[in-house]
C-alpha cells in the first residue's frame, strides 16, 4: 500500500532519533512507546530537534497509560500494535493534514 510519505530516517534509540531529527526536518515522525533511552521521552527532545514535526506514537493496545503520557509530552496521535496497513495511513493523513 503506497501512502504518500517518504520514510526519511530510522533510529534505534534516542539520541539517534534526535540527532536524526535535527539533520533531516522531518514534518512527521512515528516514534516506538518503547523505543531504547525512553519512548515518551523522546517526544518532547524531537519536537526541538525538528520544529513543527507532527509526532505519532506507537503502543499495544494495553498501553493506554504511555499513550496518555504521549499526548501529555505533545505526541499528536497513537499507533495500536498490532500495526494496520489502514490505521497508519489514517493516522499519517491525520498528521499530514494542514491544521485548521
Amino acid at each position: 500500500m503506497a501512502l504518500g510519505h517518504e520514510i526519511v530516517g530510522e533510529a534505534d534509540g534516542l539520541a539517534a532519533a534526535v540527532a536524526l531529527a535535527e539533520t533531516l526536518q522531518p514534518e512527521l515522525i512515528v516514534v516506538d512507546g518503547r523505543l531504547p533511552g525512553g519512548g515518551i521521552e523522546a517526544i518532547e527532545p524531537l519536537q526541538h530537534a525538528a520544529t513543527g514535526a507532527r509526532i505519532a506514537v506507537i503502543a499495544a493496545l494495553g498501553e493506554l497509560e504511555l499513550v496518555r503520557a504521549a499526548r501529555a509530552r505533545g505526541a499528536r496521535a497513537a499507533l495500536r500494535r498490532p500495526l494496520l496497513a489502514t490505521q497508519v495511513a489514517a493516522v499519517l493523513e491525520e498528521l499530514a493534514a494542514p491544521e485548521a
